[in-house]
């Protein structure tokens, strides 16, 4: 359907949209991380 749309389009490939997503959760998840560290008061390693 997009070729039809523009003959020049190439779609990302799976390779790349997945690493993204990864990406973008992996960023998630240590937001998510060191939000709670930052409110821990007693904490021990």
């Amino acid at each position: 359907m997009f070729k039809t749309l523009n003959i020049e389009y190439k779609p990302p490939s799976q390779f790349t949209l997945a690493k993204r997503i990864l990406d973008e959760k992996i960023a998630k998840v240590k937001k998510s991380i060191n939000a709670e560290l930052e409110d821990e008061i007693n904490l021990i390693l």
